[in-house]
């Protein structure tokens, strides 16, 4: 009797193990991360000198390709944004030399993760994009008029989002875009002021620290 009754309790006990593993079984199983795609409107502000350029409009939207690999970390992003029309070229009080204008630029970037939280995820990114600008006439603007060009710029910086809902966050952006400006020349020539060929000076390297806020909203993914 007592033999009996220890089969029947272990087979009890069997039965209550192994219902949640079958149910378990049975249930879908997660093993990639689903993708999604972010997209982020923002406010920019340009900290670059000598610029009449200083705030704009910005735009990116990024893919998350999801995956087991990058543990949904890693995106890829197309970033841009606007100046020109805000530029204070026809407002500015004060004539300071060598003055450059940009219209605008876009990059596309890759972005990963390093700390993801439910709450919040920082993001070094990194890429290669095209930047508009051109001189602002100090010199000699009576009969200089410049064109806007694009020059290659590389990007780098940091992107930090709070989440303030399931699909939306709030998006804090740093990068440096880097490239090569085109200055005016300092020098005119009296004989030649109408030669386009004598407007132009140095080229320098030049750093345009870039910052923006604005909203993400996320369109699939997990829940």
């Amino acid at each position: 009797m007592g033999v009996r009754n220890l089969l029947a309790l272990i087979g009890v006990v069997g039965l209550l193990v192994a219902a949640p593993c079958a149910a378990e079984e049975g249930k879908p199983r997660r093993v990639t991360d689903p993708p999604s795609v972010a997209i982020s409107p923002a406010w920019a502000h340009a900290l670059l000198p000598r610029s009449v350029s200083a705030d704009g409009v910005g735009l990116g939207i990024a893919l998350n390709p999801g995956g087991r690999a990058a543990d949904g970390r890693l995106a890829f992003a197309l970033v841009g944004a606007l100046y020109g029309p805000f530029s204070s070229e026809a407002r500015r009080q004060t004539v300071a030399f060598p003055l450059n204008e940009t219209l605008g630029h876009l990059s596309l970037e890759t972005r990963y993760a390093v700390l993801k939280r439910s709450s919040f995820e920082l993001s070094p990114v990194g890429g290669v994009g095209m930047v508009a600008t051109r001189p602002v006439s100090v010199i000699d603007p009576e009969y200089r008029r410049f064109d806007y060009h694009t020059r290659l710029a590389m990007t780098l910086g940091a992107v930090l989002h709070g989440r303030l809902a399931a699909h939306v966050l709030l998006g804090i952006e740093v990068r440096d875009l880097v490239y090569v400006e085109q200055h005016e020349n300092s020098w005119r020539a009296p004989t030649q002021r109408a030669s386009p060929d004598t407007w132009f000076g140095n080229k320098p390297l030049t750093h345009m620290i870039e910052c923006r806020l604005g909203l993400t909203f996320v369109l699939g993914g997990g829940s």
